[in-house]
């Protein structure tokens, strides 16, 4: 399948781990995690139309999960590749994006990861490229935390849906682990993380142990 700085056609596969989890635009890496929520590069959200044309029914029968965390993006003109659809990599930013409001809406900033010196940051990610979106098209980004461990771990759910005709471009998922911002080492989740981000978890089970993928994972 031909390939020119975009995505393939039909359905693609993208997995990454520790500092591969991104690519160069996406954020700056250290102790082998992806920090895009250390120092998020966007303000406002570009392309954020804030209002989708799909319905709550329609949302409701198209979505993989009940209760998602969803932000309506429009594709502008610089997320189009040399295959006039929009780059693998403005997906990947989307995802990280609406993963990041989402913490925000629970009550977990910038601000209060510094405070508590804990941060949520991304060991493992997987991309599945199932339709292309073009310039001017609007899309529903859709999130989920789908399981935890209560300790480390946690995993998010991605879901990019065009509202026109209810077709699902993208799913992905993306592990995260807990760490000490100050030293970047693993440490458990604070009792603020477990009061804010508990109520948004949709199962309650224990996460598969992705603390081995996280280099010197302490408790």
């Amino acid at each position: 399948m031909a390939r020119c700085g975009g995505e393939r056609t039909g359905v693609h596969r993208e997995t990454a781990r520790g500092a591969a989890d991104t690519d160069a635009r996406s954020g700056r890496q250290q102790y082998g995690f992806s920090h895009f929520a250390l120092k998020p590069k966007w303000g406002r959200i570009s392309g954020y139309t804030g209002k989708s044309a799909m319905n709550d029914e329609a949302a409701e029968g198209t979505l993989d999960f009940r209760d998602p965390y969803t932000l309506n993006m429009q594709v502008q003109p610089q997320d189009i590749d040399g295959l006039y659809h929009t780059n693998n990599g403005v997906y990947v930013d989307w995802c990280q994006k609406v993963a990041w409001a989402h913490s925000v809406s629970l009550g977990l900033d910038l601000e209060r990861y510094r405070t508590l010196d804990r941060a949520m940051v991304i060991i493992r990610s997987e991309f599945d490229y199932l339709q292309p979106s073009r310039e001017g098209e609007e899309v529903l980004l859709a999130t989920w935390i789908t399981e935890w461990d209560e300790r480390i771990t946690m995993r998010r759910a991605f879901q990019v849906i065009r509202p026109a005709d209810g077709v699902t471009l993208l799913r992905a998922r993306m592990n995260f682990a807990c760490i000490e911002i100050s030293s970047g080492k693993p440490r458990r989740m604070p009792s603020e993380f477990i009061e804010g981000y508990g109520p948004a978890v949709l199962g309650k089970t224990v996460a598969p142990d992705d603390a081995k993928d996280v280099p010197g994972a302490a408790g």
